[in-house]
C-alpha cells in the first residue's frame, strides 16, 4: 500500500528483453513513485458461463464507457474552491449482501468452488494431449491424480526443501511420508513434465498468456460468482516471480520481486482476488484521455454486479481527472493519489513549506472530483469523485520538537485511502508466506502456481467469514494443511493422517472430515491393537474403521457414515 507521507522513492521499469539504454525518470513529488505508461496490450476480460445478467449489462455499460475513452475528448475542468457535494448515488444501502456467512463448508469443499472437478479433468485431458503431441502415448491422468499433484505442490509451500527430489529420500532429516506414499517421484515428474492448460492447436497468438487463459478465465468467472460483496475494492500490480526469457517480463526497481510477470488486480480490502488480468507489455494502440491506468481500472470494474455504487481505491499510476469522470457518468466511486502531471491546471497551492496537517482543496464542475493536498511529512494530492475534506479526521505523527506524538488534521479522503488501498499488498503478503517451493523450467510455470495459490487464498477468506469458523476456525497455514490432507486421504484411501494436534481435546471434524467421512467409499471395520474411544457412544472398544481412522462399535458404524 502507498505510503502516504508523500515521500518520493525513485522507481524503474522496463520491459524486458529492452532495447536500448533505459533512462531513469523522476518520480513525482507526491503519492506513489512514477511508472512506465506504455500502452497495454491485454485483451478486455473475456465473459466467462457463470456471469450473471447484472454483471452482464455493467459489462456492456463500462465497455461503452472504455470505447468512448478511447477517443481522445480533452475535457477542460472548471475549478473552484468548494467542497465536494453530497451525492446520493455513491451511498452504500447495505441491501446486497453476500451469502459467504451462511456457507457451512468444509475446507476441501470451499476450495473446489475455484479448482472444481471440471478444471481437473480439462487439466488431465490437456495434459494428456500434450503428451501425445511430445511422443508419450503411454501417458495417461485422471482428475485423482492432479488433485494428488495439486496437494504436494501446497505441501512444498509450508515444507520447503532445496530440491524437490528431497520429498522421496529415505533420509529422515528430509522424509515427507505423505508425499512419498501418495505418488512416486518418477510419476509426480512426470505430471510435471506434461502438465497442460490450453490446446496447442488452438493458442491464439495475439495473446502472450494462452498457454494459462483458460484457467485464467475460469477463476475470473469463479471468483467474480463467490466473493463477498463489499463497497470498498481496489487495484493495483502484483508481481509473479520469475527470472526467465518472457517478452511479457517486467522488471521495476524498487519492488520487492523486481522480476516477473506483473499482473492488474481487483481486490477486497481483505484480499480476496475478485479479478485478475497479466500485463502482456507494450501496445502500439492508443487509450485515450483515459491513459493505460484508466483503460485498466475500467476492464477490471467490467463484471462487477450492475447497480451497486462501489468505491474504486487505486495509486498515481491510475489516477486521472478524465477517468473520475468516467467513473461518475457509471455511478461508481474513485478516489486515489495523483500526480502533478495530471493536475490540468488545478490552482492547489504549495504545501511543501506548510506545517503538517495544512492542507488545500479544488473543485471541478465538469468531472465532479475534488483534488486534495495534504501536508504530511511531505505534500501528498489525491483526487476523489466520492470522497471530500470533510469530515476532517485526525491523524497521530511524531514531533521533534515536542519528543511526542501529536494529533494533526486529515482530510476525510486521505484516511479513507489509507484504510482500503492496501488489499492488493494483502494478497501478496498472503500467498509469499506458503509460496509453492517446487519449481519447473516452463515459462508458464510460476503463473499456474500463482493461480492455484490465489484459489486457496479466496477459499480460506470465504472460510473465515462463513459458519464453519465460528466452531472450527483456521489460519491459512492450517486451511492448507486441512485441503492437502483430505487431498492426500482421497488418493490413498486412508484417512488415517487426518488427525491434526492444534489443541486437545481434538474435535471430530478435525480428526475425519466430512469430505471423507461422508464419501461411501472404503469403508468398514477392522481391528485396533489397543483401545480407543468410540467415535459415537464415546465407549472403550478394539475396532475402528479402517479409512476414518476412529474407532467405532458395529452398532454404531453405520450412524456415523450417515450424513444427518
Amino acid at each position: 500500500m502507498e505510503d502516504m507521507s508523500g515521500g518520493s522513492h525513485e522507481s524503474q521499469q522496463t520491459q524486458l528483453p529492452s532495447r536500448g539504454p533505459h533512462r531513469r525518470r523522476s518520480s513525482p513529488p507526491n503519492g506513489r513513485t512514477a511508472r512506465s505508461t506504455t500502452a497495454d496490450r491485454a485483451s478486455p476480460l473475456q465473459t466467462g458461463p457463470t456471469s450473471s445478467s447484472a454483471s452482464g449489462g455493467a459489462a456492456r455499460m463500462i465497455g461503452a464507457a472504455l470505447s468512448s475513452s478511447l477517443k481522445t475528448t480533452r475535457i477542460t475542468p472548471k475549478w473552484s474552491k468548494a467542497h465536494l457535494p453530497c451525492d446520493a448515488k455513491f451511498v452504500w444501502s447495505g441491501s446486497h449482501r453476500s451469502d459467504t456467512a451462511q456457507l457451512d463448508y468444509s475446507p476441501a469443499t470451499l476450495f473446489e468452488l475455484f479448482i472444481s472437478d471440471d478444471i481437473l479433468k480439462y487439466i488431465a485431458k490437456s495434459s494428456v494431449e500434450y503428451a501425445r503431441q511430445k511422443g508419450n502415448h503411454a501417458f495417461e491422468l485422471v482428475s485423482d491424480d492432479v488433485r494428488a499433484f495439486i496437494a504436494i505442490l501446497f505441501t512444498s509451500g509450508y515444507t520447503v526443501l532445496p530440491a524437490r527430489r528431497m520429498y522421496w529420500e529415505c533420509s529422515p532429516d528430509v522424509h515427507n511420508d505423505a508425499i512419498s506414499s501418495t505418488m512416486t517421484r518418477n510419476r509426480f515428474e512426470e505430471i510435471l513434465r506434461y502438465f497442460h492448460l490450453a490446446d496447442n492447436n488452438n493458442l491464439d497468438p495475439s495473446d502472450k498468456f494462452s498457454k494459462v487463459r483458460p484457467l485464467v478465465n475460469q477463476l475470473n468467472d469463479s471468483f467474480l460468482k463467490h466473493f463477498p460483496v463489499s463497497q470498498q475494492l481496489s487495484i493495483d500490480e502484483s508481481m509473479i516471480p520469475y527470472f526467465g526469457h518472457h517478452s511479457a517480463k517486467q522488471f521495476i526497481r524498487g519492488k520487492p520481486i523486481r522480476f516477473g510477470y506483473k499482473v492488474w488486480c481487483l481486490t477486497t480490502p481483505l484480499g480476496y482476488l475478485i479479478q485478475l488480468d497479466p500485463y502482456q507489455g507494450a501496445s502500439k494502440g492508443s487509450y485515450g484521455d483515459v491513459g493505460l491506468g484508466g483503460s485498466v481500472v475500467l476492464k477490471l470494474i467490467s463484471r462487477l454486479p450492475e447497480g451497486l455504487p462501489f468505491h474504486i481505491y487505486f495509486d498515481n499510476l491510475f489516477t486521472s481527472i478524465s477517468l473520475l469522470g468516467k467513473l461518475s457518468e457509471l455511478g461508481i466511486g474513485g478516489s486515489g493519489t495523483i500526480r502533478n502531471n495530471r493536475l490540468m491546471g488545478c490552482p492547489l497551492a504549495d504545501l511543501s513549506k506548510a506545517s503538517r496537517g495544512a492542507y488545500d482543496y479544488a473543485y471541478d464542475s465538469v468531472s465532479y472530483a475534488v483534488l486534495v493536498r495534504w501536508m504530511d511529512s511531505k505534500p501528498v494530492t489525491l483526487a476523489s469523485n466520492c470522497n471530500g475534506v470533510n469530515p476532517v479526521m485526525k491523524a497521530r505523527r511524531w514531533s521533534n520538537a515536542s519528543k511526542a506524538k501529536i494529533e494533526i488534521d486529515q482530510p476525510f479522503v486521505i484516511s479513507q485511502y489509507n484504510k482500503f488501498m492496501g488489499g492488493v499488498d494483502r494478497l501478496d503478503q498472503n500467498i509469499a508466506q506458503y509460496r509453492i517451493g517446487i519449481r519447473s523450467r516452463k515459462w508458464y510455470w510460476p503463473i499456474i502456481a500463482y493461480l492455484l495459490q490465489t484459489a486457496m487464498h479466496n477459499a480460506w477468506l470465504l472460510y473465515r467469514e462463513s459458519r464453519a469458523a465460528t466452531t472450527l476456525p483456521l489460519s491459512h497455514l492450517q486451511f492448507i494443511r486441512e485441503v492437502c490432507k483430505v487431498y492426500y486421504a482421497k488418493s490413498k484411501g486412508n484417512a488415517a493422517l487426518l488427525s491434526m494436534p492444534v489443541r486437545n481435546p481434538k474435535t471430530l471434524e478435525r480428526r475425519c472430515p466430512g469430505d471423507i467421512r461422508f464419501d461411501g467409499v472404503g469403508h468398514y471395520i477392522e481391528r485396533n491393537p489397543t483401545q480407543v474411544r468410540c467415535a459415537v457412544c464415546n465407549m472403550k472398544v478394539y475396532k475402528k474403521c479402517a479409512k476414518c481412522g476412529v474407532g467405532l462399535h458395529l452398532d454404531c458404524f453405520p450412524g456415523f457414515h450417515t450424513r444427518p
